[in-house]
């Protein structure tokens, strides 16, 4: 693990993307022999936003007999299809089981190549997606080994390096501000997930009391309608009064004159 330490180490740190480091190494010719290292790699090293782990297993392919040979000495040196059954992956890192950039996840590399174990540094964290790399590994039937104490020294390099490095000023490259911009937009979207995932948190236990509170309030609701449904209702009948009115013809003062004219009768 200390040698994909120092391949990690090698990563130029970018705000969008961890510095991971891999190490493939083999047991030959059994078991009981001392690891040796076939291939290494580490984030961004080849061209493209490469993981460290593709970026081993690439390399891994291209290795040509001489220098097997040259790491093997002895009458029996393994050949590549003894290399390619025989290996074990060293990452710093759990290796992505999802990629923002649509690439092949590292994890499918990896069982893909036939690892038969893989050491893993520290977990990835929830920053940019849910990893869950090594699940897909342990259901593949790789073997995985957790080292513990190694978090700390694993995710050091991409925050405090590139913490020294901000302030350094470098040529105008427009890639170089494109991907800034990029990575600025990203840091926007994970503060906004993570400030609603806190807003959310923090707002559940109150919540869950105006849940209760509204809930009490009903119940008090349908307690009082059921009791006013069934109290009894007393109906009082008022006396009916039958006032009798006398109606009377009174004489109309007004009596017809001759023609037209209306004339008016004066004793």
């Amino acid at each position: 693990m200390v040698a994909a330490l120092e391949e990690a180490r090698k990563c130029k740190p970018v705000p969008s993307a961890f510095c991971v480091g891999c190490v493939l190494a083999i047991r030959w010719p059994n078991h009981d022999s001392q690891p040796t290292i076939v291939s290494t790699g580490y984030s961004r090293e080849l061209e493209g936003n490469t993981h460290a782990e593709a970026n081993a297993l690439a390399k891994l392919v291209d290795l040509d007999p001489s220098r097997i040979a040259q790491l093997f000495p002895g009458p029996n040196p393994p050949q590549l299809s003894d290399v390619l059954s025989h290996l074990d992956a060293y990452t710093t890192m759990e290796p992505c089981s999802i990629r923002t950039s649509g690439l092949a996840p590292c994890a499918d590399a990896l069982i893909a190549a036939n690892v038969r174990r893989c050491y893993i540094g520290t977990g990835e964290p929830d920053d940019f997606v849910k990893c869950e790399g090594a699940k897909r590994l342990q259901d593949a039937g790789v073997e995985l080994v957790w080292l513990d104490g190694l978090q700390e020294e694993c995710l050091r390099d991409s925050t405090l390096d590139f913490e020294k490095r901000r302030n350094i000023p470098v040529r105008y490259d427009r890639e170089l501000v494109q991907n800034t911009i990029k990575a600025m937009k990203r840091v926007g979207e994970i503060k906004k997930r993570r400030e609603l995932a806190f807003w959310k948190t923090r707002m559940a236990a109150s919540r869950d009391k105006h849940r209760a509170h509204r809930k009490k309030t009903l119940e008090a609701a349908k307690a009082s309608a059921v009791k006013g449904l069934l109290k009894p209702t007393v109906v009082s009948e008022s006396p009916k009064i039958r006032e009798k009115i006398k109606a009377t013809k009174s004489r109309s003062a007004l009596v017809q004159g001759e023609g037209r004219s209306m004339g008016m009768d004066v004793d």
